[in-house]
């Protein structure tokens, strides 16, 4: 894989619609595009644990079946318990309670086996290739590449909308916060379901 495909995957990535897209509106509706922005940044910490162990995985030629099914059933649970939470706080949503959106996302990037999967069987592959091969620049390079462009592309939802947000009224905000709050127990129910 080239590095303009690393950044088209995390471009990618950074737009598909998730729990994690959600958390992200939630969070700029209703603090703001400031407070929102530990959303993307804590998806560029969970990739550092979520790379090395499933390159671990590649090395070591083990599947992962009883781990993808374990993992989900976690993080259904937690998509849909803040969801319920999102659902009853967002009527509030102009009180400023800390809500810490790091360690939610953070969390809900750990649990959900989309992360392990693409890394596991698109990226992983090739960041292998870059460490049997010892060019450690390299895969540093196109790791970077990928999660970069995700969390710019995540930053850049933010910042519109950040800018959409003042031109809405307070019933608008608190329908787009209850959609917000829907869509994560939707994808936890998915997660449980499947």
């Amino acid at each position: 894989m080239s590095s303009i495909e690393f950044i088209t995957l995390g471009i990618i990535s950074g737009l598909s619609p998730g729990p994690v897209m959600a958390l992200m509106f939630g969070e700029t509706f209703r603090h703001g595009g400031r407070r929102a922005l530990g959303v993307p940044l804590a998806l560029f910490v969970s990739n550092l644990f979520i790379t090395p162990a499933m390159l671990l995985v590649l090395i070591m030629g083990n599947t992962i079946d009883g781990f993808i099914q374990i993992i989900p059933y976690f993080g259904a649970l937690i998509l849909i318990f803040m969801g319920i939470q999102e659902w009853r706080a967002s009527p509030r949503f102009e009180t400023q309670v800390s809500t810490r959106p790091f360690i939610k996302s953070f969390l809900i990037d750990l649990v959900s086996p989309f992360g392990y999967l693409i890394w596991l069987t698109v990226l992983g592959p090739t960041m292998l290739a870059f460490f049997q091969t010892q060019q450690y620049s390299e895969m540093v390079l196109f790791w970077v590449l990928f999660i970069g462009s995700a969390v710019m592309t995540l930053c850049c939802l933010i910042a519109t909308a950040h800018q959409i947000k003042p031109f809405m009224k307070s019933h608008q905000v608190v329908f787009v916060l209850r959609f917000m709050a829907l869509l994560l127990i939707f994808f936890g129910l998915k997660l449980l379901i499947s």
